[in-house]
């Protein structure tokens, strides 16, 4: 798999993971737990890749890529259903250290099992800014 299509497919993995946030039982919209992430980068005709992500009831967030394996990150809710999240994944660039970030936001469904959402994903291969992209993510609670 080419480099630019791991990193899409991290980068929605990330988005998803962005998209649920931090505190939501308040409301009623709790997000912990598994979620599959469907990801969809702009101009592509429908998704690309599915991760997996759980939510942590304290704000964290871990994401499994089948390229990329585990990213860590953060989440956060931002009121009436919506969230950010954050997560990076590191990987190996022919002997070079990269990582991928992920950012995104979301909103929970009224059935609170489901989720849309935006990301972007930003790719940095020895520190230094390789690729960067958006797109659409939609989740299903497992």
């Amino acid at each position: 798999m080419k480099l630019s299509t791991k990193i899409i497919v991290s980068i929605g993995i990330m988005v998803v993971a962005l998209s649920f946030g931090n505190s939501a039982q308040a409301n009623g919209f709790g997000v912990d737990g598994v979620w599959e992430v469907h990801i969809t980068p702009d101009g592509a005709p429908g998704p690309v890749a599915m991760n997996i992500v759980h939510f942590d009831q304290d704000g964290t967030l871990t994401n499994i890529d089948a390229t990329y394996g585990t990213g860590l990150g953060t989440w956060e809710r931002m009121g009436g259903g919506s969230y950010t999240s954050e997560f990076t994944h590191l990987f190996d660039a022919n002997g070079i250290p990269g990582r991928v970030v992920v950012q995104g936001s979301g909103q929970q469904g009224e059935d609170r099992d489901t989720a849309t959402g935006e990301f972007l994903t930003t790719v940095y291969v020895g520190g230094i800014l390789v690729s960067q992209f958006s797109g659409t993510i939609e989740s299903f609670r497992k």
